[in-house]
């Protein structure tokens, strides 16, 4: 079941005396204000993800400050250190045109005109001030892309592909 999930970030500590927990994230949900009334938590994959509701929350680039229905205090809140916190996939709210979430991007393969690169895919996303970076891998070789109009086109999630050009230059500065 918690395969259905999509991680959202995880619970490093309290934040003072009223229950507030301190989320660490990467982005994306927890980075921006949102009408999102609960989550989901688990410690893992043998433990199933269970419904809490939000009572407070004040996003963060890197975390977000969360208080949840019914803790109000840090003897409650203590206790949630190290769970992580989910979302089912159906329940994100809808990218605008041209945006993605992480989780949409990663598995996608490279594909050069009308070519499919099928051993190579994208296994994550580095964060960068001036862009993000693709890091394509077929398990030996990892290969970064600069998420830039010179080497990245059109993302399908469709059809599970990224256009890329000029992808066998990249070989090169191997």
């Amino acid at each position: 079941m918690i395969d259905d999930f999509i991680s959202l970030g995880k619970i490093v500590s309290t934040h003072g005396l009223k229950g507030f927990v301190k989320v660490a994230h990467s982005g994306g949900i927890l980075s921006e204000s949102s009408k999102i009334p609960h989550f989901y938590i688990s410690t893992g994959k043998d433990d199933p993800p269970q419904l809490i509701s939000i009572a407070e929350w004040s996003p963060g680039p890197r975390y977000a400050l969360v208080r949840f229905q019914n803790i109000d205090a840090i003897e409650k809140a203590e206790p949630l250190i190290g769970k992580i916190l989910y979302l089912p996939q159906s329940q994100f709210p809808k990218p605008k045109e041209g945006e993605f979430y992480t989780h949409q991007i990663l598995g996608l393969k490279p594909k050069e005109k009308d070519v499919v690169h099928e051993t190579f895919q994208v296994v994550s996303i580095l964060e960068n001030p001036a862009h993000p970076i693709f890091v394509f891998s077929d398990g030996k070789t990892e290969i970064l892309v600069p998420f830039v109009d010179r080497y990245i086109g059109k993302i399908n999630s469709k059809d599970s592909t990224i256009e890329v050009f000029d992808w066998q230059d990249w070989f090169l500065e191997i």
